[in-house]
């Protein structure tokens, strides 16, 4: 439940969407993210539950990438986060900075995250999974985008320019120019001579790749890797916040200015 009532409305009664703005924060975030705008004004909403959890804890909390989006957002209005947000609002200074990087770093994260979950439950109530998804989630790496084969044509990089290469000077070539009346079958012989170009370039690539995956077949080998990546995360004296981990993590502290 809310302790400090007094902090939770200063909170809630701010009013983060400048009145006169053609593209206020709201708008501009949910663009930026590719959020629709009532997303954009809930993650907003428990932006400001996640401040107030910060305020409250007295420890150094981690926010979600949603709410890290609004975060970083908000960092880039300066006067207003300053000034009018951590001064005349929350009567604090609220850090966020860099990250040491490591795995203990991306540990203290990670059991911020669990704590803020655990205290967003005990005073708002159960977190929205789809701003506050579970720490196995939050901390995974992000999944690769794959595209379908049945909806788009898929060509490796170097085939496409050997075919361009080759064929468009050529095709340029057969092209009439202004003043010149060049013969149809010409023209036509241009046109072919570019076609076959680009079976042959086809043809050639693709015997390569066969032979590739042959020598594969017949070599064999292990290999083994691992890596630890940090964002920008991190904390202070006064409490801090940033990223850190294999999905990243922020966290957050007032300080005492």
């Amino acid at each position: 439940m809310i302790t400090d009532t007094a902090l939770w409305q200063a909170i809630n009664a701010y009013e983060i969407d400048a009145a006169d703005a053609a593209l206020p924060f709201s708008r501009r975030l949910a663009r930026d993210n590719d959020w629709s705008h009532s997303f954009a004004l809930a993650a907003i909403a428990d932006y400001k539950r996640f401040i107030y959890l910060i305020c409250t804890s007295g420890t150094v909390l981690t926010p979600s990438e949603e709410i890290d989006a609004v975060w970083h957002l908000h960092l880039l209005y300066t006067r207003d986060y300053w000034d009018r947000f951590c001064e005349q609002t929350l009567g604090r200074k609220i850090h966020h900075g860099p990250t040491k990087g490591g795995a203990v770093e991306a540990d203290t994260y990670l059991t911020g995250y669990r704590r803020t979950l655990s205290l967003y439950e005990e005073v708002f109530g159960p977190p929205p999974p789809a701003l506050w998804p579970d720490a196995a989630t939050r901390f995974s790496p992000p999944p690769r985008k794959s595209v379908g084969r049945s909806t788009h044509i898929i060509l490796p990089k170097r085939q496409v320019f050997l075919c361009l290469t080759a064929g468009l000077p050529l095709l340029l070539a057969g092209c009439k120019l202004e003043g010149m009346h060049l013969p149809l079958k010409v023209d036509g012989f241009y046109v072919w001579l570019f076609i076959w170009i680009v079976i042959f370039v086809w043809s050639v690539n693709a015997r390569s790749k066969r032979r590739g995956k042959r020598n594969n077949n017949h070599s064999s080998g292990c290999g083994g890797g691992g890596c630890s990546s940090s964002g920008d995360s991190g904390g202070d004296s006064g409490g801090a916040s940033g990223c850190s981990g294999s999905g990243g993590g922020c966290g957050g502290g007032c300080g005492g200015d």
